[in-house]
């Protein structure tokens, strides 16, 4: 064993987070601001090319573009009915839903995709994919690591 290059392997894993996902087998892209949605769109659908497991970091701020959420973002942790400007709501779907909604449709076509969730199925949107597909859906609760890791060494 090389100590220094030991050490210098140890000290750029605690800085580079893409050493330990490269570690992994993943590879790592990121951080990029979320709220940048061109550099956002074509980066995903770059990533979407590549046939390789890959994790990409997107950092947001809570309540971007809503003043008083970005004051208070404690107050809008969840996320309320789209509503007119006079409280009444306006019938959009939840992210959630569109999200679930997707989830299943691109799991009818893709036998591989799984899905995770740390305890929180029906709030994450994928109660549907869950009754649909419960052999490629995890809820993991405390153990999010663990299974995040082993999602991605699925070899069937």
């Amino acid at each position: 064993m090389n100590l220094p290059n030991a050490q210098e392997e140890h000290l750029k894993g605690m800085v580079l987070p893409s050493t330990l996902f490269e570690e992994l087998g993943l590879d790592y892209y990121g951080p990029i601001d979320g709220h940048d949605l061109p550099t956002l769109i074509k980066t995903l659908q770059n990533l979407k090319a590549q046939n390789k497991p890959r994790l990409l970091h997107i950092i947001t701020k809570k309540g971007y573009g809503l003043n008083s959420a970005e004051n208070d973002p404690c107050k809008f942790h969840g996320i309320a009915p789209a509503t007119d400007g006079a409280n009444n709501a306006v019938g959009l779907d939840s992210y959630s839903t569109v999200f679930g909604r997707w989830l299943v449709n691109a799991a009818a076509e893709n036998k591989k995709l799984i899905a995770i969730t740390p305890a929180m199925c029906t709030g994450s949107g994928m109660s549907e994919f869950e009754q649909k597909f419960p052999e490629q859906y995890f809820d993991v609760l405390p153990t999010t690591r663990y299974y995040f890791c082993r999602g991605w060494q699925r070899k069937d």
